[in-house]
C-alpha cells in the first residue's frame, strides 16, 4: 500500500480513501461530509460554522435557518425562532406576522349571548342592540334607555313604554290613545281576569283594575286561585 497524500492510499492500482465522518475521527462539532482526502464540516439548522470551520454557533437574531443565511421581518407581532423564522403573536399570522387573525371564528371567542368584533391585531366583545356590558355580563337596558349599548335616552310619555331596541314609543298597560293619556276600562272592555262568579267585581283603577267581591263576601286563596267566598261568622261587609 502506497500512500498518495494524507488519509489517501494506493493499494494494487485502486485508491482508497479513509473517510473520516464514518469512522469518527473528524472533529466538527455537528454534521462532517467526507472528501476525497479530507472532510468539511456543516451545521445542523438554526446555526452556522464558526471562524475555525470546525464547530457550530447558534444563529443570534434577527438570523435564522441555515447556516443563519435568513433574517427575520416580523413586524414586530412575533418573536425570531432560529431554526424556523417568525413565531408570531396569538393575533397574527404569515411568513412575516403581517396577517391579522380574525379571532370571531373561533367559536369560544365571545361568551354566549354577546357580539364578537374584529379589529386589527385583537377583538372586542359586545352586547347586541337593547343591552349593556356591566361586568363581563349582558343585561338589559335600565328604563327609559336603548340602542347600541343603552347608550340613547327614550322620549316617551309618562304612561308609555320605550322599546329597548328601536326606542319606538308604545302605551303601557291599562292605557291607549294617541299620547297614552286615556285610561283602559277592563272591567268594561272585558280584558280583565277576574272570575265569572256571581260574587266577584271587577273594579277599574287608573291604568289597572282590581278584583273584589260583594259585600258580604271576601277573597281567600284557593288551589293558588283567588275566589271569593262568604264571610265567616262574626265578619260581614266588603271584603268582611
Amino acid at each position: 500500500m502506497c500512500k498518495l497524500k494524507k488519509n489517501v492510499y494506493l493499494y494494487f492500482n485502486i485508491f482508497i480513501d479513509i473517510d473520516e465522518c464514518s469512522i469518527k475521527t473528524h472533529k466538527c462539532s455537528q454534521l462532517c461530509t467526507n472528501q476525497v482526502g479530507y472532510y468539511t464540516c456543516s451545521c445542523n439548522v438554526g446555526y452556522k460554522l464558526s471562524a475555525d470551520n470546525l464547530t457550530c454557533e447558534a444563529c443570534s437574531s434577527p438570523f435564522y435557518g441555515k447556516d443563519c443565511a435568513q433574517k427575520c421581518e416580523c413586524n414586530g407581532h412575533g418573536s425570531c425562532n432560529s431554526v424556523s423564522g417568525c413565531v408570531c403573536n396569538e393575533h397574527w399570522s404569515g411568513l412575516h406576522c403581517t396577517q391579522d387573525v380574525d379571532e370571531c371564528l373561533k367559536s369560544n371567542a365571545c361568551p354566549i349571548g354577546q357580539l364578537c368584533n374584529n379589529t386589527i391585531g385583537s377583538y372586542v366583545c359586545s352586547c347586541p342592540v337593547g343591552f349593556m356590558m356591566k361586568d363581563g355580563h349582558c343585561i338589559d337596558c335600565p328604563d327609559n334607555y336603548y340602542g347600541q349599548s343603552c347608550a340613547h335616552r327614550c322620549s316617551c310619555l309618562s304612561h308609555q313604554k320605550c322599546d329597548k331596541l328601536t326606542g319606538a314609543c308604545s302605551c303601557k298597560d291599562g292605557w291607549t290613545n294617541t299620547d297614552c293619556n286615556k285610561d283602559v276600562d277592563e272591567c268594561t272592555s272585558g280584558t280583565h281576569n277576574c272570575t265569572t262568579s256571581a260574587h266577584e267585581l271587577c273594579v277599574n283603577t287608573q291604568g289597572g283594575y282590581l278584583c273584589t267581591c260583594h259585600v258580604g263576601f271576601g277573597l281567600t286563596d284557593l288551589s293558588g286561585k283567588k275566589i271569593c267566598k262568604e264571610c265567616s261568622e262574626g265578619f260581614f261587609g266588603q271584603n268582611c
